[in-house]
């Protein structure tokens, strides 16, 4: 019955998304996510050291606690799934309940994030109970556990911090203009200039691969689809398109500027995973007595 409460949460979050729309991730932005994330482990801390024995800490801890915050948010993920995600001018174009529900750009929702955030709780609340037994450090546990929850907060935390831009590229001038998703225009810390183009094709004229080496004041460097240059902490730059009329005399190439200064945490938590991974694959088996 006390798992009501946890349906009720997202009730209340499918509720406040049909009245205001999709989380305002302006308002998290660093160093507020930072704070608030800090503000968060500590109430956690405490909850688990002070408040141990409270109806609260106990429920929070409970199983059934842990398999419904894992079943709801694998319900968040199928809505993702089952529903096209759309940019946010998109989906607020839509006039139906199920894009005021924020179906339609679900990642951005409050019932979406909730359920992160209530997973991240109750998975924050496992690690302090487990990482270790009767004072022996628990490595499989701590790794895959950890590993887990540093995972989803990279992603849940530095959301407001991700950027993508996109910018025109040109062999004539350098450059330094890009814009966001909506249009706007930005001015990032370095210039870019197209130095070379080259396209191959298949015997039947489609291109087959292209790849551009762009010019920055530090750096020469070439980029091909799927593989990124970092040229900045957090900063990656992906080649998307070109004239193909013009094929190799393209005097442009459009890149997409990709800022994530989270991304590290992420990554950290998942090789945490794998390093967890290995050591439960490596586990000497429990021979019984006979």
């Amino acid at each position: 019955m006390k798992n009501l409460f946890l349906y009720l949460y997202i009730v209340l979050a499918f509720l406040v998304q049909a009245y205001i729309g999709n989380f305002p991730l302006s308002m998290m932005v660093f160093p507020m996510n930072l704070l608030l994330a800090a503000v968060w482990i500590t109430l956690m801390v405490w909850l688990y050291t002070k408040m141990s024995t409270s109806a609260f800490t106990r429920f929070l801890l409970s199983p059934g606690t842990t398999i419904h915050s894992l079943v709801i948010v694998i319900v968040m993920a199928l809505i993702i799934g089952l529903f096209p995600q759309l940019s946010p001018s998109e989906a607020a174009s839509q006039d139906t309940l199920l894009a005021r529900l924020g179906c339609y750009d679900f990642v951005t929702s409050w019932p979406f994030l909730a359920a992160l955030f209530l997973l991240q709780t109750v998975l924050g609340m496992c690690i302090l109970r487990g990482w270790r037994h009767k004072k022996h450090f628990r490595p499989r546990f701590f790794f895959v556990h950890v590993g887990l929850w540093l995972a989803l907060f990279g992603g849940f935390w530095g959301a407001a911090d991700t950027e993508i831009l996109r910018m025109p590229v040109y062999r004539e001038a350098p450059s330094n203009e890009a814009f966001h998703e909506d249009g706007r225009p930005t001015f990032l810390a370095y210039n870019l200039q197209l130095h070379d183009f080259q396209v191959d094709y298949y015997a039947n004229g489609i291109p087959s691969r292209y790849a551009a080496t762009l010019c920055a004041p530090a750096d020469t460097f070439t980029l091909e689809v799927n593989h990124p240059y970092s040229i900045l902490w957090g900063e990656d730059i992906y080649l998307t398109s070109y004239d193909v009329q013009k094929g190799a005399q393209s005097p442009y190439c459009i890149v997409q500027i990709v800022r994530e200064p989270w991304k590290y945490v992420t990554a950290a938590g998942i090789l945490l995973l794998l390093m967890g991974a290995v050591l439960i694959f490596f586990r000497k088996p429990k021979h019984s007595r006979t």
